[in-house]
Parts: C-alpha cells; structure tokens; sequence
C-alpha cells in the first residue's frame, strides 16, 4: 500500500509512514485544537515535495489563511503564486446570495475543486470544514449521500483528502451530526485538554481502514515551526 506522507514529525510514525494513498480522513477537534494548522502543513509538505494541493475554505478568507501561517515561516503564499496549493473560496456572500428554489446543490462545488485539482495536478486535498458545508444543506436526510458524492470524487481523482469538522466543547462524538465518520476511511481527533491545571494537546488516530496504526492518544505541540506530536508509549 503507497503511503501519503504528512511532513507532521511523530504522526507519520504514529501512521505506519503516512496516510494510504487516495483516503479520506476527518480531522475532528474543537476550538484551539490545531485542525487548520495540521491541514495547512500536510499542504506545505506536499507542495514542497513534489505533490500539489487544493485548499477548500468555508470559515476564511485565503488571505487570512496565509497571514495566519507567517508565525510559522512557511512558504503558503509562495505556493499559491506558483499554483502549488490553489485555494477554492466558498465563504458565503451577501453579494453572491441568490433566493432559494430547492435543496442544495453540490454540483457546482464539485465543479469547482474539480477544477482546481486539475489544473495544478493536485494529490493534496483540505476541506476546512466539512462542518460549515453541511450547515449549508437544506435537507438533512442527503447529508451522506452527498458527503459519499463529495469523497467518492476525491477519490476518482485520486486524491488524499483531509476534511476538518468543528465539535463543540465538550463532545461525546467524532462528528457533529454522527454521519461523517461513516463515510470517510480515517479519523484523526485533536484535544485540548486540562492536566493538574495545565492544558494540553492530544491527538489519537480512531481510525483508518485497511491500515495499521498506533492505537492511543499522545502529545501534540503547537511549535514555533508547527505541529509535532510525541509517540511516546
């Protein structure tokens, strides 16, 4: 099995080498658990090394996402000059709002990051989030089939694809409407807990079908070069 990988010191190890070629993988977490920064240097790392991506946003503007990673002296705008990472914009827009006659269409999205992936040769993909796009579905009851559309296609195009979903403090679950984690083939959850007064980040791979991996969870730093986790036993 080719393996995918994530340019993440630790995760890689805690992943048998990588994600498995062609994958889907939710990325769950609440707030300040680093799902965008984790997204964003599995892009950089690709990009840098041969293998372009595409970055869907739903939450902010390219721009913000760019400034967001200077702290980190990555070369996300380089990148995006020289179409190694192309961003597809699907922010909602008061200006760009037409009135609704019917349920949600995905097709046009589809188009879209269809587009994209084909014009720089992506393996690379990053849907930040998943959440914010299923927010915009009218009718629940499609929720998974458009989501099996929407990984179905990724894969077609040979993609490995990072999905970010958004949980509220607290959460039980994997996703915020309990059909996400059906539909992918991994699950990566991201925690910012609380230790003797000192809060602490987590990460623990739940899933990944077909493939071996580190079972538990482990630390997880935000660094001043982005995220490394420690597979410690």
């Amino acid at each position: 099995m080719q393996r995918i990988q994530t340019g993440i010191p630790g995760l890689d190890d805690m992943l048998h080498g990588g994600f498995p070629e062609r994958k889907t993988i939710l990325l769950a977490g609440g707030a300040g658990t680093g799902k965008s920064i984790l997204s964003t240097q599995f892009l950089i790392y690709g990009a840098e090394n041969g293998e372009n991506g595409v970055y869907v946003t739903f939450n902010e503007t390219p721009e913000e996402i760019i400034e967001n990673t200077k702290a980190f002296g990555w070369s996300l705008e380089k990148l995006t000059e020289t179409n190694k990472i192309i961003f597809v914009d699907a922010l909602p827009r008061d200006e760009y709002r037409i009135i609704e006659r019917g349920p949600y269409d995905l097709s046009g999205l589809l188009t879209r990051i269809e587009t994209a992936i084909k014009k720089n040769n992506s393996k690379r993909v990053v849907l930040d989030s998943v959440t914010s796009l299923i927010m915009s579905l009218q009718r629940k009851e499609v929720v998974r089939r458009d989501l099996n559309t929407l990984c179905g296609r990724l894969k077609q195009l040979d993609c490995t694809a990072i999905l970010i979903s958004e949980l509220p403090e607290g959460a039980i679950g994997v996703s915020r409407y309990g059909v996400e984690e059906f539909v992918v083939d991994g699950i990566i959850l991201l925690f910012f807990r609380e230790f003797e007064m000192v809060r602490r980040r987590l990460i623990e791979i739940r899933k990944l079908r077909g493939s071996d991996h580190t079972i538990g969870k482990f630390p997880m730093e935000i660094t001043d070069n982005g995220i490394v986790v420690r597979p410690i036993a």
